[in-house]
Order: structure tokens, then sequence, then C-alpha cells
């Protein structure tokens, strides 16, 4: 898979597993479940992106992340 694709899929995986978040959160679902539940899908979707592009030690995962993933949310949540 190239690169961009990826990139591509994995923002569309993590914008996913926001929304599945805030329905979940939303069912009255304990926080702090929910909350672990989310972070460890985004994890394993970044940690699969990384895997699929094999990306070099050179572009330090910091890197990437600063790049493509510290967006603000597109659902109108306000950030902590």
């Amino acid at each position: 898979m190239r690169k961009l694709e990826a990139l591509k899929f994995l923002e569309a995986r993590l914008a996913d597993i926001e929304r599945e978040h805030y329905d979940e959160l939303a069912s009255e679902a304990p926080r702090s479940d929910a909350d672990a539940r989310a972070e460890a899908k985004a994890l394993a979707a970044v940690y699969d992106f990384l895997k699929d592009c094999k990306i070099s030690y050179r572009q330090s995962l910091l890197r990437i992340l600063e790049r493509y993933l510290r967006r603000r949310p597109s659902t109108g949540v306000a950030e902590k």
C-alpha cells in the first residue's frame, strides 16, 4: 500500500474510532472504559500504518504524529 493511500485510510479509521467513542460515551458507558478502548483502537491503527508503510527510523513516530495526527477534531467537540 502506498503511503498516501495508507495515510488516508488511517485518517478515516481514526475518524471512525472517534465517532464510535463519542457514541459509546453517549450511551452511558463508563468513561474510563470507553476511553481505554478508543485509545487501544487508535494505537493499533497507528501501529498498522507504521508497519504497512515500513516507516524508517529517520521518520520517527513523533514526527509522523506531529505532522499528520495533530489536527483539530472535526466533530465540533472542544479539545481539553
